[in-house]
C-alpha cells in the first residue's frame, strides 16, 4: 500500500493516478473526500494532515509514503503550520512503521 499526502493537489494527484494506473494499491490523504474520486484501487482518507492520530490510522499497512508540505494559506503563520504538519507526519510515520518515505518540499 502506497500512501500519498496531498493527493488532491497538482503533484499528488499525478502520483496517485500513476500508481493506480500501474495497478498499485493507493491510499490518498486529502482534506476533502470529494476532491479526488473515481480512480480504481484508491482508498480515500479525508481529514486533518496535522492530526497525528488521523495520519497514523491512514498510514496503517503502508509500505511507502509520499508527502509534500501543503500550502496553508489560512494559517496566520505559514512556518507554524509547516512545523505542525511536519511534526504530525513524522510522529505518524513512526507510529505506523512506514519504512519508505519520499518528501517533496
Amino acid at each position: 500500500m502506497h500512501v500519498v499526502i496531498g493527493a488532491s493537489g497538482q503533484v499528488g494527484r499525478q502520483i496517485v493516478a500513476a500508481l493506480s494506473a500501474q495497478g498499485a494499491q493507493v491510499r490518498a490523504i486529502v482534506r476533502d473526500a470529494t476532491a479526488i474520486a473515481g480512480l480504481p484501487r484508491v482508498q480515500i482518507a479525508a481529514g486533518d494532515a496535522g492530526d497525528v492520530a488521523f495520519l497514523a490510522r491512514a498510514m496503517e499497512g503502508a509500505t511507502s509514503l509520499f508527502t509534500l508540505t501543503p500550502p496553508n494559506l489560512a494559517a496566520a503563520s505559514h512556518s507554524v503550520a509547516v512545523d505542525r504538519f511536519g511534526s504530525a507526519v513524522l510522529a505518524a510515520i513512526a507510529a505506523a512503521g512506514v519504512r519508505k518515505v519520499v518528501n517533496l518540499s
